[in-house]
């Protein structure tokens, strides 16, 4: 995709910093470097993430500014190198980045279907290329449904949103159980009209998993289950719900798997 400068300079000076354009039949994203961001939410869920004794809670600071865009290109080239499919980059600016539209993310998937079947396909897409990535040694940033791209033709998934790096601040198994935390908290609320699917869906990505990573996992959950003691919590929000929905997920998740090793144990 070839933009004019005059084209780019006018997309450079609208008050966003994402946004999807559309030329001669080819969409792409112009991503500004975001501004510096203030670090007193930063310290605050470092305090927490101290106090509970769970790493993976630990923030992973956005840098900010030309930084960001550096980690973006880093993680998106490293990403590829390793088979991850993640957008190409069409243009690297100096206070810019132009990169390829993929599809639609798994969010607006989740949410326009009404095929339990499909979206369950879809999930199970998305966890396999998830353990694909884990099981290379790599990790996502903001593992989210909306960062994780759908070839709604094709159902093949792929990544975007690179501006921090958890590498900087947490171990591989703490990066990969933030992974599966972001993941869990962003789609679990989906099924709640198939939870038998999802749980059978779920265990099976467990059981696929490098057992610390899980391990780690639900020690976060089992530190994080106060939160459901929060009063008036209905109050402080979707994202607070939906954290206790999966919180209530990842508990039964916890409950059937240690179940399940009892009883593989006991064929032994």
């Amino acid at each position: 995709m070839f933009l004019t400068q005059k084209q780019l300079q006018f997309y450079l000076n609208l008050d966003r910093n994402v946004f999807l354009i559309e030329q001669d039949g080819h969409r792409a994203w112009i991503k500004k470097a975001p501004k510096l961001r203030g670090k007193l939410g930063y310290s605050i869920l470092n305090t927490l993430a101290k106090a509970l004794k769970v790493d993976l809670l630990k923030a992973v600071p956005n840098p900010g500014g030309i930084a960001s865009l550096y980690n973006e290109v880093f993680r998106i080239e490293q990403l590829h190198a390793a088979g991850v499919k993640v957008p190409k980059i069409y243009e690297k600016g100096s206070n810019y980045l132009l990169l390829e539209d993929m599809g639609t993310n798994l969010r607006t998937v989740l949410t326009d279907s009404l095929d339990a079947d499909y979206k369950l396909q879809v999930m199970e897409n998305v966890f396999d290329e998830v353990l694909r990535l884990h099981h290379k040694g790599y990790f996502l940033s903001q593992a989210f449904s909306r960062n994780i791209i759908v070839d709604e033709s094709s159902l093949s998934v792929g990544f975007v949103d690179f501006e921090d790096n958890p590498g900087a601040v947490l171990d591989t198994y703490d990066a990969q159980a933030r992974d599966l935390l972001m993941l869990l908290h962003s789609t679990c609320w989906h099924f709640e009209d198939n939870k038998a699917g999802f749980l059978d869906l779920t265990l099976c990505l467990f059981e696929q998993s490098n057992p610390v990573v899980i391990e780690r996992l639900f020690d976060a959950v089992d530190q994080l289950k106060w939160l459901k003691k929060v009063p008036a919590a209905r109050w402080l929000g979707k994202d607070f719900s939906r954290l206790l929905i999966a919180i209530d997920w990842m508990s039964a998740l916890k409950y059937f798997e240690s179940r399940s090793k009892v009883a593989t144990e006991a064929l032994i």
